[in-house]
């Protein structure tokens, strides 16, 4: 087994490129990326007998013991490790990239799949996950927005989808069509296994159009939808029963509330913005929709009002024009 100065050395040259400048380190697992794990940090130490890695970054931490050091190149360190408990050996793999990864959507997506993977062993501890992939398939009309797989229960299989709070409104409210498409595709393609059903889980406060238009589906698909709350990282099973219920006003109030030092500085355009502009909160969404003269021209999600696919600057530009223009 090589010792910890060997391979403290080797993660140190790690760091550095060959022209001084740092890289972004990602960390890789038999192969699969550690989306949670960026930017990542890590420590060795020696307890007992054993060398053990510590990795960590704001959302997660990873402990393995480390056995060997099975290679120590500029750009790429590969070590041997096991978790505590276990006989099987993996590979916990350090890979410098030159360029940071380009698209911060996309690592949300990774970050989330990673995330969601956990959160399905924690709330269905007797149920066996047989697959979880976020990959697109257009063959089969299969988006990447959504993590999708296989588990199974108490005898039972189920087919699931998902979706990340980080994601638009639109792309929440086609969770359901994309899920009905994977059932779909998983009766076709798992013969002769039965799926018994669909789990739909939605970001917290989102679900209630989805709940709304699963009472048009006939009863025997057995569809579940679960809220998935991000600050606490748990599900909740939502009682479609309530679906048809109106909003509640102290709700929609509070997202105005957020959403207020971005919107004024929209209404603050023109003296007469109040007359012509109108905030209006999307039911069941995080969002509000900004109507100019009864036409949405622009959404707040998340602190960012954005017109089309554009941010708050462009959209502030784009909408002083336009009320210019019009008024």
């Amino acid at each position: 087994m090589p010792s910890a100065s060997e391979i403290e050395q080797a993660l140190e040259r790690l760091l550095t490129s060959p022209d001084g400048s740092a890289g972004e380190i990602e960390i890789r697992e038999d192969g699969t990326f550690q989306a949670e794990l960026i930017p990542p940090q890590w420590e060795l130490r020696e307890q007992g007998r054993n060398l053990v890695i510590h990795v960590w970054s704001a959302s997660r931490n990873l402990s393995r013991r480390v056995t060997d050091l099975l290679e120590a190149e500029p750009d790429r360190v590969v070590l041997e490790v096991s978790q505590f408990g276990h006989a099987r050996h993996s590979k916990l793999e350090f890979r410098r990239r030159e360029f940071p990864r380009t698209g911060g959507g996309r690592l949300n997506r990774e970050k989330f799949r990673a995330q969601f993977g956990r959160l399905l062993r924690e709330k269905f501890p007797d149920a066996r996950v047989e697959s979880l992939t976020a990959s697109p398939d257009l063959k089969h009309s299969l988006s990447g927005l959504y993590p999708r797989g296989l588990m199974t229960e108490a005898g039972r299989t189920w087919a699931f989808l998902a979706v990340s709070p980080s994601e638009s409104a639109a792309a929440v409210d086609g969770t359901l069509a994309f899920a009905l498409l994977w059932l779909d595709y998983q009766r076709k393609w798992s013969l002769p296994r039965r799926i018994y059903g669909l789990r739909l889980i939605l970001p917290t406060g989102m679900t209630a159009a989805t709940a709304q238009r699963s009472k048009a589906l006939d009863r025997s698909l057995n569809l579940e939808i679960f809220e998935f709350d991000a600050a606490t990282e748990t599900l909740r099973q939502v009682d479609t029963k309530d679906a048809g219920n109106l909003p509640r006003l102290d709700n929609q109030e509070a997202l105005l509330a957020v959403a207020r030092p971005q919107i004024v500085e929209v209404m603050n355009l023109v003296s007469e913005a109040s007359r012509v502009i109108e905030a209006v909160p999307l039911p069941g969404t995080n969002e509000v929709a900004l109507r100019f003269r009864g036409l949405e021209s622009a959404r707040w999600n998340s602190g960012v009002v954005r017109y089309g696919q554009y941010s708050s600057d462009a959209y502030v530009r784009a909408a002083r024009r336009s009320c210019e223009a019009s008024l």
